[in-house]
């Protein structure tokens, strides 16, 4: 049975104003039951009151009869809540979630494009993770310690998207790499991408040691330093 419907079938729904229970206190089928009537005469047009009378008469019944129909209404109620998602209920909370998360990362567009220079990443980019992440870059180094002074030494950069995916490093990236040993800035060569497809997501950096102690070596995106940086290496004479 309907809750807007009596044991008959009728429809008092759409003659009743609601609301006005709601100014008495009336939050439940069972407190309606035991209101008196008359104390809603006033809300109501005589159209209304008549109706009221009437709906209120298709309830006159025991109050185990009472409890049974409750317990009907909680039971129709209980089955529509457990009804299987449907496919058009699905594809509407994932575009939800999807937009969702875009306005998000949009809000943060400002300080990512400070950080990665002057590119201008599209919606879909931050949805997809389709850029530039420096938590995603990795740093090779092509010796084992310690070393010498002397040598000429040589590391890779590996940069990554958001989503894990490789990422053509160019030089509107500003990727910035910076080697100090104590007061003294070193030298040193970038050269970005290489001969094969698969080093597009590179950086070869070469520097020689000159001293000999503690080597800190700084990978920066924009402004922002990448996994692990800065990273220190030892040398010795």
């Amino acid at each position: 049975m309907n809750c807007d419907e009596d044991e008959d079938g009728n429809d008092y729904d759409a003659e009743i104003n609601k609301p006005s229970f709601f100014n008495y206190g009336i939050d439940s089928l069972e407190k309606l039951y035991a209101a008196d009537a008359l104390e809603f005469k006033t809300q109501f047009s005589t159209k209304q009151w008549n109706t009221w009378l009437k709906a209120r008469e298709s309830l006159s019944v025991s109050d185990a009869e009472f409890s049974k129909i409750v317990e009907n209404l909680w039971l129709e109620i209980e089955e529509e809540a457990k009804q299987p998602w449907t496919t058009a209920g699905i594809f509407i909370l994932s575009l939800c979630v999807a937009l969702f998360t875009g306005m998000v990362l949009t809000m943060s567009q400002p300080r990512l494009e400070s950080s990665y220079g002057n590119q201008k990443l599209g919606f879909l980019s931050y949805v997809t993770g389709r850029y530039l992440s420096p938590l995603k870059c990795k740093v090779v180094f092509d010796w084992t310690e310690p070393q010498v002074v002397g040598n000429t030494m040589s590391f890779t950069v590996k940069f990554f998207q958001r989503n894990g995916q490789a990422y053509p490093i160019c030089n509107e990236d500003n990727v910035l790499i910076e080697i100090t040993q104590g007061a003294y800035k070193i030298a040193c060569s970038v050269e970005l991408g290489g001969p094969q497809i698969s080093d597009a997501n590179t950086a070869r950096v070469q520097f020689t040691v000159r001293r000999a102690g503690e080597y800190r070596i700084c990978v920066l995106v924009g402004m922002t330093h990448i996994q692990g940086s800065p990273f220190i290496k030892n040398f010795i004479p």
